[in-house]
């Protein structure tokens, strides 16, 4: 009983400070501004070569989750997913 007693009352306190949060206007603060999506991507760049692309030098923000990462000794390959889909990069 006293630990349920425990667990509304943490409850309540997270919702009182998470209102006092946003009455100050920060509300889950977030600096990353992306400015593209991953289909934007694919669609804009995916008919150019490396050369074409190396040329380019092309400099993107996205927003997404990682999904998957491989790594090949000081290289890695990652699946960045987005709202609007998924995209291979290659990091080293």
């Amino acid at each position: 009983m006293e630990n349920t007693h425990e667990k509304r009352d943490q409850v309540q306190q997270r919702k009182a400070k998470l209102k006092a949060l946003r009455a100050a206007g920060f509300n889950y603060p977030n600096q990353c501004r992306p400015d593209s999506f991953t289909v934007d991507i694919i669609e804009k760049y995916s008919h150019l070569d490396k050369e074409q692309l190396e040329k380019e030098h092309v400099e993107l923000s996205v927003a997404g989750r990682m999904m998957t990462r491989r790594e090949m000794g000081k290289a890695s390959f990652c699946n960045l997913q987005d709202m609007t889909g998924q995209l291979q990069i290659y990091t080293r």
